[in-house]
């Protein structure tokens, strides 16, 4: 049997009389609640403490490793750099997610 064939990937109790496929008349119902995504950068020194998630204007904090900076008079490998223990500063991206209701 290949890889992908479709005996392997079926389950047993899958009948291919009853699935339905999306067309393009496919009518969806209107959505009734609305997401707002908003993200800025904070950047942090070295020994300050990240932002934290969980806060009232924070769901999710990412570090931005493309964003790191050292001193340019310290010798570092590539190791210590991915690591990022050293770095002078760090950029953060904090990132809230906010649902409404239409009404």
């Amino acid at each position: 049997m290949k890889p992908g064939s479709k005996e392997k990937n079926t389950p047993s109790n899958f009948k291919e009389k009853d699935a339905k496929r999306m067309s393009a008349t496919t009518q969806f119902p209107a959505a009734d609640m609305e997401v707002t995504i908003t993200a800025s950068k904070q950047k942090v020194n070295r020994g300050g403490a990240k932002p934290t998630p969980g806060s009232a204007n924070v769901d999710k904090v990412i570090e931005m490793k493309k964003k790191r900076t050292f001193k340019s008079d310290e010798a570092l490998t590539k190791k210590e750099k991915e690591e990022g223990s050293r770095a002078s500063s760090k950029t953060y991206s904090k990132q809230k997610v906010s649902f409404k209701t239409k009404k």
